[in-house]
């Protein structure tokens, strides 16, 4: 199950792996981090 998307979690997968609130990575994405 490899492709494309694969690299590219979901918002959800990216909070959960770094521990952080949706509102603070689209805020970080904001400020270009």
């Amino acid at each position: 199950m490899s492709g494309p998307s694969e690299k590219l979690l979901r918002p959800k997968e990216v909070c959960q792996r770094l521990g952080i609130s949706y509102s603070t990575l689209s805020r970080w994405v904001r400020e270009g981090r």
